[in-house]
C-alpha cells in the first residue's frame, strides 16, 4: 500500500471514529429525551407497578396504579393513597382515614422533578443491553434523603421502563412502568379536585 493509500485510509478511520463519537450519547442526554417526550406531549398517564423493599427490616410491600402527568401538574393513584397536584398546590386522599390534606407544593413529590433530577447530579451509564434497547443510568443524589436512583430506559422509544430509588435508611423503592398512554381527554378538574370529589371525607386544609 502506498504512502498516498495509507493517508486516505488514515482519514476514512479518524473521520469514522468522530461520527462514532458524535453518535454516542451521554446518560445526560438520554434522560433530557425522556423529558423532552414526556413534554412535547400534552399528558402522558402511565400504568405502574410500586414496590417497597427492605431486606433487613423484613419490608416488601406492593401496591399499582397510575401516574398522570401535565406540565407542572400531576396525579398519583395507588391502592392506599391518591395525590393529586395542580402544580400550586397538593391534595392528598387516604381512603382508609377518608382524610384529604391539603399542602403547598414543594416539589418533593413532583414526578418531573424526580426525572429532571439528572440536571442536577452526576448521572453516568451503569451498563446497556443494546440488544433490547435498554439503558441502566444511576443518578447519585444527597437529596430528599435519597443516596442513588437507578432508572431504567428504552433508549428506543425514550421512556423509562424503571426507577429504583434508594434512601439512607436501606429502603429501595421499585417504580415499575407498565404502560404509557398520551394525550388523553382530561376534566378540568383532574388536577384540581374540590371537596366534592371526596364525599364523606375530613379536609385538612394546612396552606
Amino acid at each position: 500500500m502506498d504512502m498516498k493509500s495509507i493517508k486516505s485510509l488514515l482519514t476514512l478511520f479518524l473521520a469514522t471514529i468522530s461520527v462514532f463519537a458524535t453518535a454516542q450519547k451521554t446518560a445526560d442526554q438520554v434522560m433530557k429525551h425522556v423529558v423532552d417526550n414526556i413534554k412535547k406531549h400534552n399528558n402522558v398517564e402511565i400504568g405502574i407497578d410500586y414496590k417497597i423493599i427492605n431486606v433487613a427490616e423484613g419490608i416488601n410491600e406492593n401496591e399499582n396504579g397510575t401516574i398522570t402527568l401535565q406540565g407542572e401538574a400531576y396525579r398519583m393513584e395507588i391502592t392506599q393513597q391518591t395525590i393529586t397536584s395542580d402544580g400550586k398546590s397538593v391534595w392528598t386522599y387516604s381512603p382508609d382515614n377518608e382524610e384529604v390534606m391539603i399542602t403547598d407544593e414543594d416539589g418533593s413529590l413532583s414526578p418531573m422533578k424526580l426525572l429532571e433530577t439528572y440536571k442536577h447530579h452526576k448521572t453516568v451509564f451503569a451498563k446497556s443491553d443494546k440488544g433490547k434497547g435498554l439503558r441502566i443510568i444511576e443518578i447519585t443524589n444527597s437529596e430528599n434523603n435519597i443516596d442513588k436512583i437507578t432508572v431504567i430506559v428504552d433508549e428506543d422509544k425514550s421512556e423509562i421502563r424503571s426507577f429504583t430509588l434508594t434512601d439512607s435508611e436501606g429502603n429501595k423503592h421499585v417504580i415499575t412502568m407498565k404502560e404509557y398512554t398520551y394525550d388523553k381527554s382530561l376534566g378540568n378538574g383532574f388536577f384540581k379536585p374540590t371537596q366534592a370529589d371526596y364525599p364523606g371525607a375530613e379536609v385538612i386544609d394546612m396552606r
